[in-house]
């Protein structure tokens, strides 16, 4: 089987398999941006453009907030690619939820914290100095890794 290979020298290129059938060598390590995210303060649970983490991000630092309630939200599960995975770092506390796709609740680790018609219903709350790893598990979950406590009302 071809192996493929990353590293800083010749970027990425395709070479003979070695010995431990590697499939997949990524020499240079792996880097993502770090993007600062706001969670603006709770406006009545509303899902809005500006409390929702872009999807073309990975590395998510939550920071500014005014206090524990402000919310941030994740997009709808069917809007990302299978697979999708944000890293979470709260540089202070505040609640995670999830946007849905306004026919299908959304849940996060199994609860639900939308009632598939497009409104809030419940978060997680993640402390100040923690972090998460959020995966897309299906078209309306995700599992939410490392949290602090269920989803909650």
């Amino acid at each position: 089987m071809p192996k493929v290979i990353v590293d800083a020298t010749k970027g990425l290129y395709q070479a003979t398999s070695d010995s431990n059938n590697s499939a997949l060598n990524v020499n240079s390590g792996l880097v993502a941006t770090p993007y600062a995210f706001t969670a603006p303060a709770d406006a009545a649970g509303a899902i809005a453009a500006a409390s929702t983490i872009p999807i073309d991000q990975t590395l998510i630092l939550v920071s500014d907030t005014s206090d524990a309630n402000d919310r941030a939200f994740l997009p709808a599960p069917a809007a990302v690619p299978d697979g999708k995975v944000y890293y979470v770092v709260a540089v202070e506390a505040f609640e995670l939820s999830s946007d849905d796709d306004g026919s299908n609740a959304t849940t996060m680790n199994g609860v639900a914290v939308t009632d598939g018609g497009g409104s809030y219903a419940k978060e997680i709350a993640i402390a100040a100095g923690t972090g998460v790893v959020c995966v897309k598990t299906s078209a309306t979950n995700w599992a939410v890794i490392g949290a602090a406590a269920a989803a909650d009302a």
